[in-house]
Protein backbone atom coordinates (compact mmCIF):
# COMPACT_ATOMS: atom_id res chain seq x y z
CA UNK A 1 0.00 0.00 0.00
CA UNK A 2 2.82 2.07 -0.75
CA UNK A 3 3.07 5.99 -2.79
CA UNK A 4 5.16 7.37 -0.64
CA UNK A 5 7.30 9.59 -3.11
CA UNK A 6 6.27 12.88 -3.52
CA UNK A 7 5.97 13.88 -7.23
CA UNK A 8 7.79 10.80 -10.00
CA UNK A 9 8.41 12.05 -13.08
CA UNK A 10 9.51 9.17 -14.54
CA UNK A 11 9.78 8.06 -18.02
CA UNK A 12 11.84 4.88 -20.08
CA UNK A 13 14.93 3.87 -20.47
CA UNK A 14 17.25 2.67 -23.26
CA UNK A 15 16.88 3.35 -26.81
CA UNK A 16 15.55 0.35 -28.01
CA UNK A 17 12.98 0.19 -25.58
CA UNK A 18 11.98 3.68 -26.24
CA UNK A 19 11.22 2.69 -29.95
CA UNK A 20 9.36 -0.35 -28.85
CA UNK A 21 7.20 2.32 -26.80
CA UNK A 22 6.54 4.14 -30.13
CA UNK A 23 3.89 1.84 -31.51
CA UNK A 24 1.70 1.95 -28.63
CA UNK A 25 0.23 5.42 -29.64
CA UNK A 26 -2.63 4.48 -31.08
CA UNK A 27 -3.06 1.66 -28.74
CA UNK A 28 -3.23 4.57 -26.49
CA UNK A 29 -5.22 7.13 -27.99
CA UNK A 30 -7.60 4.83 -28.85
CA UNK A 31 -8.33 2.96 -24.66
CA UNK A 32 -8.57 6.89 -23.41
CA UNK A 33 -11.57 7.04 -25.34
CA UNK A 34 -13.44 4.27 -23.82
CA UNK A 35 -15.83 4.74 -21.12
CA UNK A 36 -16.97 2.63 -18.27
CA UNK A 37 -20.50 1.37 -18.40
CA UNK A 38 -20.91 -0.29 -15.20
CA UNK A 39 -19.27 -3.75 -15.84
CA UNK A 40 -15.92 -4.52 -15.74
CA UNK A 41 -15.76 -7.37 -18.53
CA UNK A 42 -17.46 -5.56 -21.06
CA UNK A 43 -14.90 -2.79 -20.21
CA UNK A 44 -12.01 -5.03 -20.52
CA UNK A 45 -13.93 -6.39 -24.02
CA UNK A 46 -14.20 -2.83 -25.34
CA UNK A 47 -10.63 -1.88 -24.68
CA UNK A 48 -8.98 -5.28 -26.19
CA UNK A 49 -11.31 -6.26 -28.88
CA UNK A 50 -9.52 -4.72 -32.00
CA UNK A 51 -6.07 -6.32 -30.97
CA UNK A 52 -4.84 -9.78 -31.28
CA UNK A 53 -1.58 -9.44 -29.71
CA UNK A 54 -1.86 -9.75 -25.52
CA UNK A 55 0.77 -6.87 -25.02
CA UNK A 56 -1.01 -4.73 -27.21
CA UNK A 57 -4.11 -6.00 -24.99
CA UNK A 58 -2.72 -5.12 -21.78
CA UNK A 59 -1.03 -1.82 -22.96
CA UNK A 60 -5.06 -0.64 -23.59
CA UNK A 61 -6.18 -1.97 -19.73
CA UNK A 62 -2.94 0.00 -18.20
CA UNK A 63 -3.60 3.29 -20.39
CA UNK A 64 -7.13 3.25 -19.51
CA UNK A 65 -6.26 2.12 -15.70
CA UNK A 66 -3.87 5.66 -15.08
CA UNK A 67 -5.84 7.84 -17.04
CA UNK A 68 -9.28 6.64 -15.40
CA UNK A 69 -8.31 6.21 -11.95
CA UNK A 70 -6.52 8.55 -9.49
CA UNK A 71 -4.80 7.84 -6.24
CA UNK A 72 -6.56 7.83 -3.04
CA UNK A 73 -4.61 9.42 -0.49
CA UNK A 74 -7.00 10.03 1.85
CA UNK A 75 -7.56 6.49 1.97
CA UNK A 76 -3.82 6.08 2.53
CA UNK A 77 -4.01 8.38 5.04
CA UNK A 78 -6.38 6.46 7.19
CA UNK A 79 -6.20 3.01 5.98
CA UNK A 80 -6.99 0.00 8.30
CA UNK A 81 -6.28 -3.72 8.52
CA UNK A 82 -8.68 -5.77 5.81
CA UNK A 83 -12.05 -7.34 7.68
CA UNK A 84 -11.43 -10.73 8.72
CA UNK A 85 -13.91 -13.67 8.16
CA UNK A 86 -14.62 -16.73 9.45
CA UNK A 87 -15.28 -19.84 7.11
CA UNK A 88 -15.83 -23.50 7.72
CA UNK A 89 -12.90 -24.78 5.07
CA UNK A 90 -9.84 -24.06 2.42
CA UNK A 91 -12.46 -23.45 -0.14
CA UNK A 92 -15.35 -21.23 1.44
CA UNK A 93 -11.93 -19.26 2.55
CA UNK A 94 -10.90 -18.91 -0.98
CA UNK A 95 -14.69 -18.06 -1.73
CA UNK A 96 -15.05 -15.62 0.71
CA UNK A 97 -11.66 -13.77 0.06
CA UNK A 98 -12.50 -13.34 -3.85
CA UNK A 99 -15.69 -12.11 -2.80
CA UNK A 100 -14.22 -9.72 -0.75
CA UNK A 101 -11.55 -8.59 -3.41
CA UNK A 102 -14.51 -7.98 -5.69
CA UNK A 103 -16.05 -5.83 -3.92
CA UNK A 104 -13.21 -3.64 -3.15
CA UNK A 105 -12.35 -3.69 -7.18
CA UNK A 106 -15.89 -2.46 -7.37
CA UNK A 107 -15.34 0.15 -5.42
CA UNK A 108 -11.98 1.04 -6.93
CA UNK A 109 -13.39 1.72 -10.36
CA UNK A 110 -17.12 3.03 -9.40
CA UNK A 111 -14.97 5.56 -7.21
CA UNK A 112 -12.10 6.01 -9.38
CA UNK A 113 -9.49 5.96 -7.08
CA UNK A 114 -7.62 3.06 -4.89
CA UNK A 115 -4.24 2.54 -3.20
CA UNK A 116 -1.54 0.33 -4.81
CA UNK A 117 -3.46 -3.13 -4.42
CA UNK A 118 -6.31 -1.53 -6.22
CA UNK A 119 -4.43 -0.50 -9.33
CA UNK A 120 -2.87 -3.90 -9.20
CA UNK A 121 -6.26 -5.57 -8.66
CA UNK A 122 -8.28 -4.33 -11.19
CA UNK A 123 -5.11 -4.59 -13.98
CA UNK A 124 -4.93 -8.24 -12.62
CA UNK A 125 -8.75 -8.57 -13.03
CA UNK A 126 -8.98 -6.65 -16.56
CA UNK A 127 -6.21 -8.60 -17.53
CA UNK A 128 -8.03 -11.78 -16.81
CA UNK A 129 -11.07 -11.65 -18.67
CA UNK A 130 -9.10 -10.23 -21.33
CA UNK A 131 -6.82 -14.09 -21.47
CA UNK A 132 -3.66 -12.83 -20.06
CA UNK A 133 -2.33 -14.58 -17.13
CA UNK A 134 -1.23 -12.25 -14.48
CA UNK A 135 -0.02 -11.90 -10.57
CA UNK A 136 -0.30 -9.15 -8.18
CA UNK A 137 2.94 -9.38 -6.46
CA UNK A 138 3.73 -7.64 -3.54
CA UNK A 139 6.87 -6.90 -1.91
CA UNK A 140 9.45 -3.32 -0.94
CA UNK A 141 10.34 -0.60 -2.59
CA UNK A 142 12.52 2.42 -2.16
CA UNK A 143 11.80 6.37 -3.04
CA UNK A 144 14.37 8.06 -0.82
CA UNK A 145 18.23 8.07 -0.36
CA UNK A 146 17.75 7.43 3.57
CA UNK A 147 16.89 3.84 2.40
CA UNK A 148 20.53 2.86 0.79
CA UNK A 149 21.69 -0.39 2.88
CA UNK A 150 17.78 -1.19 3.44
CA UNK A 151 15.38 -3.13 2.28
CA UNK A 152 12.67 -0.30 2.45
CA UNK A 153 8.99 -0.86 4.00
CA UNK A 154 7.36 -4.09 2.60
CA UNK A 155 3.86 -2.36 1.96
CA UNK A 156 3.78 -1.95 -1.54
CA UNK A 157 1.75 -3.78 -4.55
CA UNK A 158 2.37 -4.32 -8.65
CA UNK A 159 1.97 -6.93 -11.34
CA UNK A 160 3.87 -9.33 -12.85
CA UNK A 161 2.24 -11.05 -16.18
CA UNK A 162 2.98 -13.16 -19.60
CA UNK A 163 2.37 -11.37 -22.92
CA UNK A 164 2.87 -13.35 -25.58
CA UNK A 165 4.94 -16.04 -24.55
CA UNK A 166 6.84 -13.31 -22.65
CA UNK A 167 7.29 -12.38 -18.70
CA UNK A 168 7.16 -8.63 -17.47
CA UNK A 169 7.14 -6.32 -14.63
CA UNK A 170 4.99 -3.38 -14.73
CA UNK A 171 3.77 -0.75 -11.70
CA UNK A 172 0.24 0.88 -12.81
CA UNK A 173 0.24 2.82 -9.33
CA UNK A 174 3.66 4.10 -10.01
CA UNK A 175 2.67 4.93 -13.36
CA UNK A 176 -0.57 6.97 -12.78
CA UNK A 177 1.02 9.63 -11.07
CA UNK A 178 2.46 10.85 -7.94
CA UNK A 179 1.75 12.67 -4.40
CA UNK A 180 2.99 15.21 -2.66
CA UNK A 181 3.57 15.02 1.70
CA UNK A 182 3.09 17.02 4.10
CA UNK A 183 6.60 17.80 5.41
CA UNK A 184 5.42 17.97 9.50
CA UNK A 185 2.61 15.08 9.74
CA UNK A 186 3.84 12.93 7.04
CA UNK A 187 0.34 12.68 5.36
CA UNK A 188 -0.24 12.68 1.44
CA UNK A 189 -1.67 15.68 0.53
CA UNK A 190 -2.64 15.64 -3.26
CA UNK A 191 -2.67 13.36 -6.03
CA UNK A 192 -0.90 14.72 -9.34
CA UNK A 193 -1.79 13.06 -12.01
CA UNK A 194 1.06 12.18 -14.89
CA UNK A 195 1.75 9.19 -16.86
CA UNK A 196 5.03 7.67 -16.16
CA UNK A 197 5.49 5.27 -18.83
CA UNK A 198 8.99 4.18 -17.25
CA UNK A 199 6.75 1.13 -14.90
CA UNK A 200 5.31 0.11 -18.30
CA UNK A 201 7.32 -3.14 -19.03
CA UNK A 202 10.36 -2.17 -17.24
CA UNK A 203 12.79 -4.17 -17.77
CA UNK A 204 13.77 -6.45 -14.79
CA UNK A 205 17.29 -5.28 -13.76
CA UNK A 206 15.94 -1.55 -13.97
CA UNK A 207 12.46 -2.50 -12.41
CA UNK A 208 14.79 -4.40 -9.53
CA UNK A 209 16.75 -0.77 -8.36
CA UNK A 210 13.19 0.53 -6.61
CA UNK A 211 11.18 -2.54 -6.53
CA UNK A 212 11.89 -6.53 -4.66
CA UNK A 213 9.11 -9.13 -4.26
CA UNK A 214 8.48 -10.68 -1.12
CA UNK A 215 8.19 -13.97 -3.28
CA UNK A 216 12.00 -14.09 -4.35
CA UNK A 217 11.53 -17.13 -6.76
CA UNK A 218 9.62 -14.19 -9.15
CA UNK A 219 13.55 -13.63 -9.35
CA UNK A 220 14.92 -17.25 -9.76
CA UNK A 221 15.77 -16.55 -13.27
CA UNK A 222 17.97 -13.47 -12.47
CA UNK A 223 21.13 -12.99 -11.06
CA UNK A 224 19.37 -9.86 -8.94
CA UNK A 225 19.70 -10.79 -5.19
CA UNK A 226 17.94 -9.05 -1.67
CA UNK A 227 21.70 -8.00 -1.03
CA UNK A 228 22.24 -6.32 -4.21
CA UNK A 229 18.68 -4.41 -4.30
CA UNK A 230 19.52 -3.62 -0.19
CA UNK A 231 23.15 -2.07 -0.35
CA UNK A 232 22.30 -0.77 -4.24
CA UNK A 233 22.84 3.15 -4.47
CA UNK A 234 19.97 5.38 -4.74
CA UNK A 235 19.18 7.19 -8.01
CA UNK A 236 16.33 9.98 -8.10
CA UNK A 237 13.23 8.72 -9.72
CA UNK A 238 13.14 11.44 -12.26
CA UNK A 239 17.14 10.36 -13.21
CA UNK A 240 16.52 6.31 -13.50
CA UNK A 241 15.10 6.44 -17.48
CA UNK A 242 19.12 7.43 -18.49
CA UNK A 243 21.27 7.12 -15.62
CA UNK A 244 23.00 3.47 -14.96
CA UNK A 245 25.48 3.38 -11.98
CA UNK A 246 28.15 0.77 -13.20
CA UNK A 247 31.09 1.24 -10.61
CA UNK A 248 30.79 1.03 -7.48
CA UNK A 249 28.49 -1.82 -7.86
CA UNK A 250 27.16 -1.50 -4.08
CA UNK A 251 25.55 2.02 -2.66
CA UNK A 252 27.46 1.38 0.49
CA UNK A 253 31.70 2.75 0.18
CA UNK A 254 33.65 1.35 3.56
CA UNK A 255 36.92 3.11 2.43
CA UNK A 256 40.14 4.30 4.06
CA UNK A 257 41.30 7.64 4.33
CA UNK A 258 43.13 8.78 0.84
CA UNK A 259 41.74 5.58 -1.02
CA UNK A 260 40.46 6.57 -4.42
CA UNK A 261 37.46 5.37 -5.52
CA UNK A 262 36.51 4.95 -8.97
CA UNK A 263 33.31 5.76 -10.76
CA UNK A 264 31.55 4.53 -13.96
CA UNK A 265 28.55 5.86 -14.88
CA UNK A 266 26.18 5.56 -17.91
CA UNK A 267 24.35 8.61 -18.57
CA UNK A 268 22.09 7.81 -22.23
CA UNK A 269 20.11 11.31 -21.94
CA UNK A 270 19.66 13.44 -25.50
CA UNK A 271 22.19 16.16 -23.65
CA UNK A 272 25.72 15.12 -22.90
CA UNK A 273 27.33 16.05 -19.67
CA UNK A 274 29.50 18.74 -19.47
CA UNK A 275 30.41 19.26 -15.52
CA UNK A 276 30.56 16.36 -13.12
CA UNK A 277 30.35 17.48 -9.24
CA UNK A 278 30.78 15.52 -5.94
CA UNK A 279 29.21 16.51 -3.12
CA UNK A 280 29.74 15.47 0.10
CA UNK A 281 27.88 16.34 3.59
CA UNK A 282 29.70 15.96 6.41
CA UNK A 283 28.44 15.10 10.08
CA UNK A 284 29.72 13.71 13.67
CA UNK A 285 26.33 11.68 13.40
CA UNK A 286 24.35 9.85 11.40
CA UNK A 287 21.51 11.53 9.39
CA UNK A 288 17.87 11.69 10.33
CA UNK A 289 16.14 10.90 7.51
CA UNK A 290 14.54 14.49 8.13
CA UNK A 291 18.10 15.78 7.64
CA UNK A 292 19.28 13.53 4.92
CA UNK A 293 16.10 15.20 2.51
CA UNK A 294 16.66 18.51 3.21
CA UNK A 295 20.55 18.43 2.34
CA UNK A 296 19.72 16.07 -0.71
CA UNK A 297 17.33 19.05 -2.00
CA UNK A 298 19.66 21.58 -0.90
CA UNK A 299 22.60 20.37 -2.39
CA UNK A 300 24.57 20.99 0.74
CA UNK A 301 28.15 21.94 1.96
CA UNK A 302 30.44 21.11 0.64
CA UNK A 303 30.75 20.52 -3.79
CA UNK A 304 34.32 19.66 -5.67
CA UNK A 305 34.08 19.93 -9.54
CA UNK A 306 35.45 16.41 -10.90
CA UNK A 307 37.61 15.81 -14.08
CA UNK A 308 36.47 12.89 -15.77
CA UNK A 309 36.42 10.82 -19.59
CA UNK A 310 33.71 10.23 -21.29
CA UNK A 311 33.71 7.17 -24.05
CA UNK A 312 30.46 7.37 -25.52
CA UNK A 313 27.73 7.43 -22.90
CA UNK A 314 29.80 5.98 -20.07
CA UNK A 315 31.79 8.92 -17.30
CA UNK A 316 34.94 7.44 -15.72
CA UNK A 317 36.33 9.90 -13.01
CA UNK A 318 37.78 9.15 -9.36
CA UNK A 319 37.32 10.39 -6.03
CA UNK A 320 39.79 10.80 -2.92
CA UNK A 321 38.36 9.92 0.10
CA UNK A 322 39.27 12.72 2.16
CA UNK A 323 37.46 13.30 5.26
CA UNK A 324 36.25 10.90 7.71
CA UNK A 325 33.22 12.68 8.79
CA UNK A 326 32.06 11.74 5.66
CA UNK A 327 28.47 9.95 5.77
CA UNK A 328 27.36 10.74 2.01
CA UNK A 329 28.87 11.34 -1.70
CA UNK A 330 26.01 12.61 -4.16
CA UNK A 331 27.29 12.48 -7.92
CA UNK A 332 25.94 15.24 -9.92
CA UNK A 333 25.91 15.78 -13.40
CA UNK A 334 25.17 19.34 -14.92
CA UNK A 335 24.34 20.45 -11.36
CA UNK A 336 21.92 17.95 -11.14
CA UNK A 337 22.01 14.78 -8.35
CA UNK A 338 22.27 11.25 -10.49
CA UNK A 339 23.08 9.11 -7.70
CA UNK A 340 23.77 8.97 -3.82
CA UNK A 341 26.21 6.73 -1.71
CA UNK A 342 27.04 5.89 1.46
CA UNK A 343 30.36 6.35 2.83
CA UNK A 344 32.38 5.52 5.27
CA UNK A 345 35.96 6.34 5.83
CA UNK A 346 38.29 5.23 8.63
CA UNK A 347 42.01 6.57 9.48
Amino acid sequence: MKYRFAVLFILFSGMVFSQEKMVFTKVDSMAKMVKYRSDIKQLSYELTKNYTSQTDKARAIFIWITDNIAYDYHGYNNRKPAKSFKCKDADDCKARLAKQQQEYINKVIRKKKGICEGYARLFQMMCGYSGIECSVVSGYTKDHPSQIGRMGPLDHAWNYMIADGKPYWLDVTWAAGGCTRNDKTGKLKKFVKRFNDYYWLTPVERFSRNHFPKDTTLLASTSITKKQYKDAPYIPGNKLEYIEVIKPDSGILAVRLGDTIRFSIRNSAVNRTKKIQINTNVRHKPLSRKEAGDEYDEIGKKQLTIPFERQEDTYYFTYAADDVKARHLDILFNGGVVARFKIRVSE
